[in-house]
């Protein structure tokens, strides 16, 4: 049985490695308009487009990590057939709106449950998936906590222009580019382990990012 999951992973690392080039510079475009407003307006435009491409490969990467997460519970089913998330339930536990909140969390937990369970090096990478999906959580919470302080900020009443970036908004940026990373190791360790639990059952074979 071949990995049906490992080209996909290698789609999704590249597009994790370049939206978080793509959120970096959005972060200096947001600190420099923080500090220098005036510098910040004369490129407002390549910051704008910055962020327009950003938005669609954020759309695209979604699209491909839907059908990677398929492809790796495929893998995972096919070496065990009671593994107890299908490849299209680990979609739609992605997809529903709000339930993806809880959703998500449990797909990873649950494959990294499961990597821990098997031992040898997969327990490391069982180990990571959890970590970093307790991480991206936690910071999600913080950019929910700040974004709240940002809009509490804006008195929408007088209100006539996009307002001025603050303090809040380039901790949100911050917030973003380590999610970005840790969504980046999340799909490293889920690759690795899965590569490795096949190799033990030589199934795959030797192909490492």
């Amino acid at each position: 049985m071949r990995s049906h999951s490992n080209s996909m992973s290698k789609v999704l690392v590249i597009l994790l490695q370049t939206l978080i080039v793509f959120q970096i510079i959005m972060t200096l475009f947001t600190a420099l308009e923080v500090v220098n407003l005036d510098t910040f307006d004369q490129m407002f435009e390549i910051a704008l487009l910055v962020g327009t491409i950003f938005t669609w490969l954020a759309i695209v990467s979604f699209i491909v990590s839907l059908i990677w997460l398929y492809k790796v519970h495929k893998d995972l089913r096919e070496g065990n057939h009671n593994y107890p998330i299908s490849p299209g339930g680990s979609v739609i536990h992605n997809i529903i709106p709000i339930y993806n909140i809880y959703g998500a969390w449990k797909v990873f937990r649950t494959i990294g449950n499961y990597f821990q369970e098997k031992g040898h090096q997969i327990a490391e990478y069982g180990r990571k998936v959890n970590s970093s999906i307790l991480y991206i959580y936690l910071l999600i919470f913080v950019a929910i906590v700040l974004s709240a302080i940002t809009l509490g900020n804006i008195d929408f009443e007088t209100l006539e222009e996009l307002p001025r970036a603050d303090w809040t908004v380039l901790a949100n940026d911050i917030i973003m580019v380590i999610m970005l990373i840790l969504s980046l190791a999340l799909t490293k360790a889920v690759f690795k382990g899965l590569y490795q639990l096949l190799q033990l059952k030589r199934e795959i074979p030797k192909d490492t990012l």
